[in-house]
């Protein structure tokens, strides 16, 4: 739970302090002030993924930022830190007072859920906004993720690289086959990890149809792909040599 929050030089926030409800808290304000980044600022202590790089974190005209949090689990109050030097782009978080590493905290910290205004778009915008959103989650739930995700990226650029080779007739098609191994391994990873998340929501969201007092008599989660979860491998292998050409 969340008990309190400090925000020094965070976008739009030059200081300001909040002490949270034991059960909810509801913060009012005209529109274009800084509710949203209230939101962005317990992301951001927390380390939670966002769209944001963090240097256009800081308030325009200031060289650092600095947010600290206390927040409750087993009964037990901890506090942490974060700041962040704009000029030596050095972060720094402190848990109880001891540095702390991002992946030793996304362990110990609370998950958050959190609901943008512009997170709307999914709905209506392309599939890829769709993967974001779930790769945003998934990148603070497991801490090994986003690294994962940058290796997923760089591979898939490399192999980009190797086509237009191919198409230029520089490379033989042949050349292909290790990329393609290792965009294999690595989409494959990332797809184990997607089907846990649709597990979870597939389960969880059947809790909902009590918010309708049982009168939507069935709702799920779906997850539409062409990647069979129980031969992940082979449907991605099949997908790029059949449409090597084009």
């Amino acid at each position: 739970m969340l008990n309190y929050i400090k925000i020094k030089n965070f976008k739009s926030i030059s200081d300001l302090e909040i002490f949270f409800d034991n059960k909810v808290t509801n913060i009012f304000w005209e529109n274009w002030i800084w509710k949203t980044n209230v939101l962005l600022s317990i992301l951001s202590v927390f380390n939670s993924h966002t769209s944001f790089k963090t240097k256009d974190l800081v308030q325009n005209w200031q060289k650092f930022l600095y947010l600290e949090s206390v927040f409750q689990s087993s009964q037990i109050e901890h506090k942490i830190s974060f700041s962040y030097d704009l000029e030596k782009d050095k972060k720094l978080f402190l848990l109880n007072w001891k540095t702390i590493t991002r992946p030793k905290l996304i362990q110990i910290t609370p998950k958050i859920t959190s609901f943008f205004p512009i997170t709307m778009n999914l709905f209506y915008l392309s599939p890829k906004y769709r993967r974001d959103f779930l790769d945003e989650i998934l990148q603070n739930v497991y801490s090994n993720y986003q690294k994962l995700l940058k290796s997923y990226e760089n591979i898939l650029k490399n192999r980009n690289k190797m086509l237009k080779s191919i198409l230029e007739e520089k490379s033989k098609k042949e050349d292909i086959l290790f990329r393609d191994n290792e965009f294999i391994k690595l989409a494959s990873l990332i797809y184990e990890y997607r089907f846990k998340i649709v597990e979870f929501y597939q389960i969880e969201i059947k809790k909902y149809q009590e918010i309708f007092n049982f009168k939507i008599k069935e709702i799920d989660f779906v997850y539409n792909t062409k990647v069979d979860k129980n031969n992940i491998w082979e449907n991605i292998r099949e997908y790029l040599t059949k449409n090597l050409d084009r």
